[in-house]
């Protein structure tokens, strides 16, 4: 029912959990959903409760607990999500369809987020966990840089406090833009043996930033292998093109709605800038004339005020320092200012206010206009949720652009890792087959024979079915990294093949022994071998598979593949490789073609 539960004293009252097998597993798995609210003290409703018990429960509800087969869900639903109240649910299907109208004015919290319901179960490179992360600031883009110092201070002060960061650097500019609303503060984290993992600490300080009005933090961790030099807030990139600039921002935002409405997404955000204040000086030229004012001394007098102009040099003994003209801070706050600036007139050799030779009009437009190839472009930057794919990331980002009607003059992209993982989901499939093309060939020409290479390449679909499993028990993507696993996989596997197809041919043809006679002679005399072989690759790769040292992300995915694809197919091999050896030998002849020596002598 309705009641208050401190999370830090851990005590639940009242009859939420009642009717559950498990309460106390139940109540802590909710709990640590909960916790990512970043709610000190919560009042939970569980949603076992009847409708008319829910409508007079909700309303003091900090969080509403939904369960999958709950009856009468409408109303209390439709009730808490027009108030915002936060929602942990674990239904999906139809009723999923009805979240998305609803989920614009509640919080959508997963309560049972599974990851192995991937869509698409491949990425690129591993995320590594280096410790360092790199966060972009970003406020409104009229904001003064006084003003976007002291939320850049507070974001510091929120990062210094953490317990997982070691230390940080906060500037203010720079980075992916040069506007004076951004700002960046690399973060450096403690040993991982003194803190938590990269995502949870990521997770945390996003909970911390949302403390800050009027400022946006996105943060994404440093990799020591990037592909791509684009430099955007977040990891991956998605471009809109078009030659007509203005369209393209209209339908960018479009999309950063579907894509801010799904929880797989983090960070998402745009380069454009297209909020920033101006004032549109319009000068009166005949009235410049006559006062013997020129176009030029007017950009003169406005870059001396506001363009920061180096006019001078002081050396000293142990530095150097530049001395810029500009007008002073409370003179550049409004268009106003512009009143105090004056400009000499060669007509009366005499100060003139510029506000007599020209009108200011304050307006909105655009600070930057990103290209990309000479067409004005728009990137959208995201990252992943923890647990997320990125083959699920893409398929989602094309859904949404067919739900939003994309025009055909939108020409679309994707840029850094995205772009290079888009590009290689085909290559890896290629370089697979061909691979296997090249294996066939060579053993083709050694055993002679067109049937006996498909005896040794039948054991290896097991060993790709038990590296991808492996790679799923653990919760890793099919990344390139683990593709190389697999390679690795098709020249180790076979050779439990090879060790007894050969033993077998040589048998046949030199022995006169029947295939059955032959196969069983190779299993019992090479089996020792096989498993010694097998046993050494396995020992080797699980250093690799536990992901024992710095930067190990990047290749655990490779000793995971290994070791899995070596465990599987290892019984699998023993058992069917005989069975198809016997199988396709009626299909393989005589074998090699033996010539006479009297024939030989001829030649």
């Amino acid at each position: 029912g309705s009641h208050q539960d401190n999370m830090d004293d851990k005590v639940l009252k009242g009859r939420g959990l009642r009717g559950e097998k498990n309460p106390e597993a139940k109540l802590s798995e909710l709990k640590s959903k909960i916790n990512s609210l970043s709610v000190d003290n919560i009042n939970l409703i569980w949603g076992h409760q009847k409708p008319d018990e829910l409508i007079n429960l909700y309303r003091s509800a900090d969080v509403f607990v939904f369960p999958t087969k709950a009856e009468g869900w409408g109303l209390p639903l439709i009730e808490a999500a027009a108030t915002g109240l936060p929602l942990i649910t674990t239904f999906y299907s139809a009723q999923t369809e009805f979240l998305q109208d609803i989920r614009s004015s509640c919080v959508f919290v997963p309560y049972e987020l599974k990851p192995n319901n991937s869509l698409e179960y491949q990425g690129f490179f591993p995320e590594e966990d280096i410790g360092q992360i790199q966060a972009t600031t970003e406020a409104s883009e009229d904001i003064s840089f006084k003003a976007m110092l002291a939320l850049q201070d507070q974001a510091a002060a929120l990062v210094n406090t953490d317990p997982n960061v070691d230390s940080s650097i906060s500037v203010v500019g720079g980075g992916a833009s040069s506007g004076t609303n951004t700002g960046r503060i690399f973060i450096i984290l403690k040993d991982k043996a003194d803190r938590q993992k990269m995502s949870k600490v990521m997770e945390g300080l996003r909970a911390k930033f949302k403390e800050i009005p009027g400022l946006q933090v996105y943060m994404r961790p440093v990799q020591n292998l990037q592909l791509g030099g684009k430099n955007s807030k977040s990891r991956y990139q998605f471009i809109l093109q078009s030659v007509g600039f203005e369209g393209v921002n209209e339908w960018a935002d479009k999309l950063m709605q579907k894509m801010r409405a799904d929880s797989m997404f983090r960070d998402v955000t745009s380069d454009s800038q297209l909020k920033g204040l101006n004032v549109k000086i319009d000068i009166n030229r005949e009235k410049a004339a006559s006062a013997g004012v020129t176009i030029a001394d007017i950009r003169t007098a406005l870059y001396a005020s506001y363009g920061e102009k180096q006019v001078s040099t002081i050396y000293t003994p142990v530095n150097t320092y530049y001395v810029i003209l500009e007008a002073a801070e409370d003179d550049r706050q409004f268009e106003t200012d512009l009143n105090k600036i004056y400009v000499r007139g060669r007509a009366t050799d005499k100060l003139i206010p510029l506000s007599s030779l020209a009108t200011f009009t304050r307006t909105v437009g655009p600070t930057a206009v990103n290209h990309q190839g000479q067409i004005p472009a728009v990137t959208i930057s995201f990252n992943l949720a923890p647990d997320v794919f990125l083959g699920d990331a893409t398929k989602k980002i094309e859904e949404y652009t067919k739900q939003i009607d994309l025009p055909p003059s939108i020409i679309t992209s994707y840029g850094g890792d995205a772009a290079v993982f888009k590009s290689n989901q085909s290559g890896q499939l290629i370089l697979i087959f061909s691979a296997l093309g090249v294996i066939y060939i060579l053993l083709g020409v050694l055993y002679e024979s067109y049937i006996h290479p498909l005896t040794i390449l039948a054991g290896l679909p097991s060993a790709a079915i038990g590296a991808i499993l492996a790679l799923r028990i653990f919760g890793f993507e099919l990344t390139v990294i683990a593709s190389i696993g697999i390679l690795l996989l098709i020249g180790i596997v076979k050779k439990n093949a090879i060790l007894m197809i050969d033993f077998a041919l040589d048998a046949q043809r030199t022995k006169g022994m029947t295939p059955d006679q032959a196969i069983r002679e190779a299993c019992i005399l090479r089996f020792r071998p096989i498993m010694m072989t097998t046993f050494a690759a396995l020992m080797g790769a699980l250093p690799i598979a536990l992901g024992i040292g710095a930067g190990a992300e990047l290749r655990q995915p490779l000793g995971i593949s290994v070791a899995g694809g070596l465990v599987f197919p290892q019984f699998v091999t023993l058992i069917i490789t005989p069975v198809i050896y016997l199988y396709l030998d009626k299909y393989a002849g005589n074998g090699p073609m033996e010539i006479p020596p009297s024939v030989l002598e001829g030649t």
